[in-house]
């Protein structure tokens, strides 16, 4: 029984072992870019990457005023629910 290889994986197969020097000047950019931000979110774990002083401010802002809202708790994490059967 031969096993069966679908085209388009050859093709997605190739575009991944292409190199660096291969890419157009759009993919390099690109590829650039991402490397920048992963480097960057590696020194600021858990943290925006490129915030500003401004930002980081209207974004605390925001967070306290949920809190007031819906009435405080971690809102980091996922609420809880407890469905109790009548």
């Amino acid at each position: 029984m031969a096993l069966r290889v679908p085209t388009r994986l050859f093709s997605f197969v190739g575009a991944l072992r292409r190199s660096q020097t291969e890419l157009d000047p759009v993919q390099r950019l690109f590829a650039d870019k991402v490397k920048e931000y992963q480097e960057k979110s590696r020194k600021n774990p858990g943290k925006l990457v490129d915030v500003t002083p401004e930002f980081e401010a209207h974004i605390t802002g925001e967070k306290e005023r949920l809190k007031r809202i819906y009435g405080g708790g971690d809102m980091s994490q996922f609420p809880k629910f407890d469905f109790k059967k009548s």
